[in-house]
């Protein structure tokens, strides 16, 4: 994300012809999914129960551990997984920025622009007309809906 941030920092998110979020980019991944992804790696065997009092377990496989953390929490969990789960290769990211677009488009933003984030329905590329897209040469990052509402859509064959 942080690549995107550097090229778009302002995004512009439009909804069924409406906009319904204009300003910057990491305010937006807050307010959408304040939570962290904390992914390590482990050198013997956890319990899952271990894991599921740090965070949300997102990922348990191969040694491979991925969890969803509250901010507020995420400097006692990495003490925690580093001191006393022996974790290695720890990375702190934010969710994916596809992800927030999804979720975004799934519960939409009320009218105060918080997100609700039920985290149902439908998101990016879904054929529902929702699209994201990068501009650049303008430092904006786009979304559009295209609801089909338009003279060429209304017009016979």
């Amino acid at each position: 994300m942080d690549d995107v941030v550097a090229l778009c920092p302002r995004v512009i998110v439009i909804d069924k012809g409406r906009i319904i979020y204009d300003g910057d980019l990491r305010a937006l991944v807050k307010q959408m999914h304040p939570d962290k992804l904390v992914s390590f790696s482990l050198t013997g065997p956890v319990a899952q129960d271990q894991l599921t009092r740090l965070g949300r377990v997102v990922e348990h496989e191969a040694g491979r551990v991925v969890l969803c953390v509250p901010h507020d929490d995420l400097h006692s969990v990495v003490a925690h997984a580093l001191s006393e789960l022996r974790a290695s290769d720890l990375t702190i990211e934010d969710p994916p920025l596809e992800d927030i677009m999804r979720q975004l488009f799934r519960g939409g933003m009320n009218d105060n622009g918080d997100g609700d984030g039920d985290g149902e329905g439908e998101g990016e590329g879904d054929g529902e007309g929702h699209t994201a897209g990068t501009d650049a040469s303008s430092d904006t990052k786009g979304t559009a809906t295209d609801t089909g509402n338009d003279e060429r859509s209304r017009r016979p064959g």
